[in-house]
C-alpha cells in the first residue's frame, strides 16, 4: 500500500502526520460498499483502527450520530477525513413524510408528533412564528424586536403597538432582552391587558434584578413574542400545534416544489475522553460536534453551517449557578486542541467555546452568530482551566454576532492578530473581545483589528471589565465604536500602543475610580483606585479619560506617558482616504518601535487544495468560504517552460466544489494566484496538495 503524508495547515506549527498503516473506507446509505475494510459506521470503522490508520468518509450525505472514544498517538494518530477530491456532508436534518394540505391560502399543514428543534425548506431555514415579525437575513437587528414604552417597569410591558394585533398574549413565549440588556431570557407572559397595551411577565429574572427592578433603564427594553399558530402571518415563519406543523414557505412557495426537512441531531460527531485523533475535510450542516476530556484532538479544513438552534434562548440561573435552557453548539473540552482552517456560520448561540489548556484556535471564520444577545454566548469564547497553559486565538476572522465577538473566561489567553467587526448587535452593553476578573492575569490582546461595536448605549471595542487584572493590550487597532475604544478595569494592567480613533465618547476609558461592587456577578475583594499600578503609555487616541461623564487626563493613575491625543479638528486636516490610509496617517504619531508592531493584515487568509484525478486533471477547490464571486488564475508549466492558463469562479454557492484545469504539456507544476491574496505554487502536482494564500480576506 502506498503510503501517504497529510499536513494539518495550522499556521506556523509544522505539524506532519506520519505515514498511515491503512484506509478504512466508510460510505454513506444507498451507495455500494467496495473492499473488505468497507463500514456504513463511522463507529465501528473507528473501533476497528489501530493508530496510525486513515478512516476515509466517501462522498455523499449522512444522516447518522457517531461517537469517537478510541485513540491514537502524538506522533501516530487516528485520522479521520474525507476521501482525497469527494465532497462529504454530515446533515443533522431528516426530511419530513407525509402529504400537506393547504388550509388556507398560502398556510400548508402536515402531520408531524416529533420535535421540532429548526425547521428547513430545502436548504432554506425557516423561523419559528413571532410577533413582530422579521426575516433569517434581519435577525441580527432590531427589526424583529418591539421597543417598549415609557412607564415600563421590571415584569411590566407597556407597548401601544399591541392593540393593532388583535392577539390575547396571555400565556404566549416572550422573549425579553430587558434591563441592562447584556442578558437575555425567556418567560410566559401572565396577563395581558390590551385595553391597557400592558404585558405581564414573572418577576424571577435572577437575583441580580431584585436590586436593579428600581433602574430606569426599563424603558429602553427589547421583546418579542412567539410559538403560536394566530402570529403565523409571514412566508418563512411555521409552528408547530396539536400533531400537526403549520408552516408559510419562503416567498409564498408551495410543498411541491421542494422538501421540508426538521433538525434532528444536535451533535453528529462527539469525541469523548479520546486523544490523537485529527479530523479534516468534512463539512457539517444544521449539526454540530463536541468534545468531552479529550487530549491532542486536532480538527481542520471543517465547516460548519447552521450548527445550533433553539426557540428560548439559554440562561445563567444564578440560584443554580449553572445554565439552563443550554443550546447545542460547537463544544470542545480538554487540552492541546487545535482547531484551525474551519468556519462556523449561522449559529444561534456561540460559534465555538473551547475549554481546557494549551487549547489553539487558528484561521477560523465565525460570522451570523448569537441571535439573542446574551453574553452567555461568543463568537469565539476561550474558558481556561490552566495558568501555565494559556489559550491562543489567533489570526481569524469574527464578524455579525449578537453580543461578543471573542470572550476570555477561567484563564489568561492570548488574542493575536484577528479581525473582530460588526458585533454586539442585540445587546445595550457590550464590547467585541471581552475578559474579565482576576482569573484572566496575563492575558494578552494585541495586534488586532477591532472595529464597529453596534452595542445601542455601551458599544466598546476591547474591555477588561470588573475586577480585571493582569490584562495586556498593546498595538491594536480600534474604530468605530459609538463609547470608547478600549475600556479597562481593575489593576496590574497595560494598554500601550495602541491606536484608537472614530469613537463616540472617548478612545480610551482608563478606570480610576474605587472599585465597585456589582450584584450580577461573582466578586473578590474589592482595590480603593483602580489601576493604582498600571501601564498606560504611547497610545494615539481621540481622548483618554478616567470616568464616564467627567474627561480629564492629568490625574489618571499608574504609568502614564507618551500618550499622543488629537481631535476631530486634527483628523480633519489630515489626508483623506479610507481606513487603511487613516491607519497609516495616524500611526506615525507613535514611536517607531511600537508602529511597525501594528497589524497591517489581520484576520482569516484562504487557501486552494489541489489534487490530480485519474483522468489526467488537477482539480482545485478554495479552503475557506468567501461572501462573494472570486477568480483564481491558474498557471500549470512544465520543464521546458511551456504554460497554460486558465480562470477559475469562485462563489459563495461552490467555494467548496472542485473545479478542473486539464493538465496538458505534462505540467509538473502549478502557479495559483488572485490579485487580492497573493500567489502560492506547487512544485508538483501529483497526489493531493493543501497551499495557504499570504494575505487574508
Amino acid at each position: 500500500m502506498k503510503c501517504c503524508q497529510i499536513a494539518l495547515g495550522i499556521l506556523g506549527l509544522g505539524i506532519t502526520i506520519l505515514s498511515a498503516e491503512q484506509i478504512l473506507h466508510v460510505y454513506p446509505t444507498g451507495s455500494a460498499l467496495v473492499g473488505e475494510k468497507g463500514f456504513r459506521d463511522l463507529s465501528a470503522a473507528v473501533r476497528s483502527a489501530t493508530p496510525g490508520d486513515q478512516i476515509w468518509l466517501h462522498g455523499g450525505v449522512y444522516r447518522e450520530s457517531w461517537t469517537v472514544d478510541s485513540s491514537g498517538t502524538t506522533n501516530g494518530p487516528l485520522k479521520i477525513r474525507n476521501a482525497p477530491g469527494e465532497l462529504v456532508i454530515i446533515d443533522g436534518r431528516d426530511p419530513i413524510s407525509g402529504v400537506s394540505e393547504e388550509i388556507s391560502p398560502g398556510l400548508w399543514r402536515i402531520p408531524f408528533a416529533g420535535e421540532v428543534k429548526q425547521l428547513f425548506w430545502n436548504d432554506t431555514p425557516m423561523l419559528l412564528a413571532r410577533w413582530p415579525n422579521t426575516t433569517f437575513d434581519r435577525l441580527l437587528t432590531r427589526d424583529g424586536w418591539s421597543a417598549v414604552d415609557e412607564f415600563s417597569s421590571y415584569g411590566k410591558i407597556k407597548d401601544r403597538k399591541l392593540p393593532a394585533t388583535g392577539v390575547d398574549y396571555t400565556g404566549m413565549e416572550i422573549v425579553l432582552n430587558v434591563c441592562h440588556q447584556f442578558f437575555t431570557w425567556s418567560r410566559k407572559v401572565t396577563k395581558h391587558n390590551a385595553e391597557y397595551q400592558v404585558l405581564l411577565y414573572p418577576q424571577d429574572l435572577g437575583k441580580a434584578m431584585e436590586t436593579m427592578k428600581d433602574w430606569p433603564r426599563w424603558h429602553d427594553d427589547y421583546y418579542y413574542l412567539q410559538g403560536r399558530l394566530d402570529l403565523l402571518d409571514a412566508p418563512g415563519e411555521y409552528v408547530q400545534e396539536e400533531g400537526y406543523l403549520y408552516f408559510r414557505l419562503p416567498s409564498g412557495a408551495s410543498p411541491s416544489g421542494g422538501r421540508l426537512y426538521v433538525k434532528t441531531r444536535d451533535y453528529a460527531l462527539s469525541f469523548e475522553s479520546a486523544s490523537g485523533v485529527a479530523m479534516k475535510g468534512i463539512r457539517f450542516f444544521a449539526t454540530a460536534i463536541c468534545a468531552d476530556k479529550v487530549r491532542n484532538l486536532w480538527i481542520s479544513d471543517c465547516h460548519f453551517d447552521y450548527p445550533s438552534f433553539a426557540s428560548v434562548p439559554p440562561e445563567w440561573n444564578p440560584e443554580k449557578e449553572k445554565v439552563v435552557n443550554a443550546v447545542a453548539g460547537i463544544k470542545l473540552s480538554g487540552d492541546h486542541i487545535r482547531f484551525s482552517w474551519s468556519s462556523i456560520r449561522n449559529s444561534y448561540t456561540s460559534g465555538l467555546i473551547l475549554s481546557g489548556g494549551d487549547n489553539w484556535v487558528q484561521n477560523v471564520l465565525v460570522e451570523n452568530v448569537n441571535w439573542h444577545g446574551d453574553l452567555l454566548d461568543s463568537g469565539i469564547k476561550v474558558s481556561g482551566t490552566n495558568k501555565e497553559m494559556p489559550n491562543k486565538v489567533e489570526f481569524s476572522t469574527v464578524h455579525e454576532f449578537g453580543a461578543v465577538g471573542i470572550q476570555v473566561n477561567g484563564a489568561p489567553a492570548v488574542i493575536r492578530q484577528n479581525h473582530v467587526y460588526n458585533g454586539g448587535a442585540l445587546s445595550h452593553d457590550v464590547s467585541l473581545i471581552y475578559g474579565r476578573t482576576p482569573a484572566i492575569d496575563g492575558t494578552i490582546i494585541e495586534q488586532n483589528w477591532v472595529h464597529d461595536c453596534l452595542g445601542e448605549r455601551f458599544g466598546i471595542g476591547i474591555r477588561g471589565d470588573d475586577q480585571t487584572r493582569g490584562m495586556h493590550l498593546r498595538n491594536n487597532i480600534v474604530w468605530g465604536c459609538n463609547d470608547v475604544g478600549i475600556e479597562i478595569k481593575g489593576d496590574l494592567n497595560s494598554v500601550t500602543g495602541n491606536l484608537i480613533f472614530g469613537t463616540g465618547l472617548a478612545g480610551i476609558l482608563y478606570d480610576c475610580t474605587p472599585e465597585p461592587e456589582k450584584a450580577w456577578v461573582k466578586m473578590y475583594p474589592v482595590i480603593d483606585k483602580q489601576n493604582a499600578n498600571s501601564v498606560l503609555k504611547d497610545n494615539v487616541t481621540d481622548g483618554i479619560i478616567g470616568l464616564r461623564g467627567r474627561p480629564y487626563y492629568g490625574d489618571l493613575s499608574g504609568e502614564v506617558d507618551n500618550n499622543f491625543i488629537f481631535d476631530d479638528a486634527w483628523l480633519a486636516n489630515q489626508a483623506g482616504g479610507g481606513v487603511h490610509e487613516a491607519i497609516e496617517r495616524l500611526s506615525l504619531q507613535m514611536v517607531e518601535e511600537q508602529r511597525t508592531l501594528l497589524p497591517r493584515d489581520p484576520g482569516y487568509r484562504n487557501g486552494v487544495i489541489i489534487m490530480k484525478n485519474e483522468d489526467g486533471y488537477l482539480q482545485v477547490r478554495l479552503r475557506m468560504p468567501v461572501s462573494e464571486a472570486h477568480s483564481l488564475f491558474v498557471e500549470l508549466r512544465n520543464a521546458s517552460g511551456n504554460i497554460y492558463a486558465q480562470e477559475l469562479s469562485f462563489s459563495p454557492d461552490n467555494w467548496q466544489s472542485y473545479q478542473t484545469v486539464p493538465i496538458v504539456y505534462d505540467a509538473q507544476a502549478a502557479r495559483i494566484y488572485t490579485p487580492a491574496w497573493g500567489e502560492v505554487i506547487a512544485t508538483e502536482i501529483e497526489g493531493e496538495t493543501t497551499l495557504s494564500f499570504t494575505r487574508s480576506q
